[in-house]
């Protein structure tokens, strides 16, 4: 996300997550080569048990190709009232209707010891709204958008508590908030 809270540029672009670091330790790489950022990645993969997010966010994620798929054998709900394609993954199932019912059955996924990521501005928006968000991990990029799609629209207050944070040398940093009020999985 930017500094300011953007996931994405007008028109959904995603260019801006390319642009080289300013940071003199980052040596011009690109934001989100990052070693660093991709050890945190990992780790938060290994906690989660299933993925929810959009259609928007999976048809993205697919467009990069084959070989990029992050996610493993990690099992996705995507939320979307749209067939999805006839070769996705396995791992890869469609629901659509009540964002916390979504999240129920992402959670018995999930298992018990497991973390449910939840991925993609209107799935967010629509968890938030649900109020069964007990946790959220942000990763802000150092750039500020101006204009685009922010993830915090139509999302009543929020009180939080801070979990953690930390920052990597490229200047990106992340923050775990509790949700103080979350209903959670019920």
């Amino acid at each position: 996300m930017s500094l300011d809270g953007k996931i994405a540029g007008n028109d959904g672009d995603l260019s801006w997550l390319d642009v080289p670091s300013e940071c003199p330790e980052s040596e011009g790489e690109d934001m989100l080569s990052s070693e660093s950022l991709h050890k945190e990645f990992d780790e938060v993969l290994a906690n989660t048990g299933c993925m929810v997010m959009g259609r928007t966010t999976y048809d993205t994620v697919v467009s990069f190709g084959k070989d990029m798929w992050p996610y493993a054998d990690i099992p996705i709900i995507v939320a979307s009232h749209r067939d999805l394609p006839p070769n996705h993954r396995r791992s890869v199932s469609r629901m659509s209707g009540d964002m916390g019912k979504i999240i129920i059955s992402a959670q018995q996924y999930a298992g018990p010891d497991k973390d449910v990521y939840v991925d993609g501005g209107n799935v967010v928006q629509q968890a938030l709204q649900g109020n069964v968000v007990q946790e959220m991990t942000l990763t802000i990029i150092p750039i500020v958008l101006g204009e685009g799609r922010a993830l915090f629209e139509q999302v009543p207050m929020q009180r939080l508590s801070l979990v953690q944070t930390s920052s990597n040398s490229k200047g990106m940093t992340q923050v775990t908030y509790s949700i103080v009020d979350a209903k959670g999985y019920t």
